[in-house]
């Protein structure tokens, strides 16, 4: 396990590394990796609860729409008349 010292350690020594290098191919790098760490915990970031109170991310929040939608466009889908209709065997 990493402590908290040995963190700060590694982060002084990367900027130190980087505010000496004048590589832009390096930096563009850097930056790429930086950018698609921040990509990762923006999606994997909890947004809600599923009905049976497991929480889901929002990657997964965006498949489900994207599911639903492509189902919508399928055409797999009630109307409001046939919700009626079908709601009336539930009694």
């Amino acid at each position: 396990m990493v402590n908290d010292q040995e963190v700060e350690s590694i982060k002084r020594n990367i900027l130190r590394s980087l505010a000496e290098t004048s590589d832009i191919e390096l930096l563009n790098r850097v930056q790429a990796i930086l950018n698609q760490a921040h990509e990762w915990a923006v999606e994997s970031t909890q947004v809600g609860f599923r009905a049976d109170g497991s929480p889901y991310s929002l990657a997964e929040l965006r498949k489900e729409i994207e599911a639903s939608q492509a189902e919508f466009e399928a055409g797999e889908y009630l109307t409001i008349k046939e919700l009626k209709q079908e709601s009336q065997s539930w009694k």
